[in-house]
């Protein structure tokens, strides 16, 4: 029985999803990225990788399949390798959204490494994104909460680890190690 070589692209949850490789016509292998998740809705799209490596003479495509706008995707590697770019990363039907990736580990790009996105791309070794409401998008474990106006309260943006729901009128959900829903809470919770 053959041995099949790892994916260079793995998920670690937020419902992210790598394809199969597909080979082009170009002879090129390419991975689409798909899924994700969009707190509320919203335009911003989250996705959590387990490892995100570019080889040469391939393709990590973020592909929108639901068609919904994004105005910004953000992407964190969890597995604690550094990130090794040696083929293209680009955005298929994203319009001009822009790109951040997030690895506290590092990235490493290579002299034929290209960038093809809509907006503009952000690569970094912070462990969290802080977003324009305040809202922290950890490199770890989560938890997403909003007040019943839409603020979020102090101290419970992303947090890491378990509930911290004081003020909490709307807690939306809490992520576990692997990025998926451990359990939710309805709204006036204290």
């Amino acid at each position: 029985m053959p041995v099949q070589a790892a994916s260079p692209i793995t998920s670690s949850g937020l419902n992210t999803q790598v394809s199969l490789p597909s080979t082009l016509p170009s002879g090129k292998v390419q991975y689409d990225i798909t899924g994700g998740t969009r707190p509320v809705g919203g335009t911003n799209l989250f996705h959590s990788f387990g490892d995100f490596n570019v080889p040469h003479n391939n393709i990590a495509n973020f592909l929108n399949t639901s068609g919904f706008a994004t105005s910004n995707i953000l992407g964190r590697v969890t597995g604690g390798n550094i990130s090794n770019i040696f083929g293209a990363i680009q955005t298929t039907g994203f319009g001009n959204a822009n790109l951040f990736l997030m690895n506290p580990a590092g990235f490493l790009f290579g002299p034929n490494a290209t960038v093809n996105v809509g907006g503009m791309v952000s690569f970094t070794s912070a462990d969290y994104l802080r977003l324009a409401d305040g809202v922290r998008f950890k490199q770890r474990s989560s938890v997403y909460m909003k007040k019943a106006d839409d603020s979020h309260p102090e101290g419970s943006e992303l947090v890491e680890g378990g509930w911290d729901h004081e003020h909490c009128e709307i807690c939306l959900a809490t992520l576990g190690p692997d990025g998926q829903p451990e359990g939710y809470v309805s709204e006036g919770a204290t």
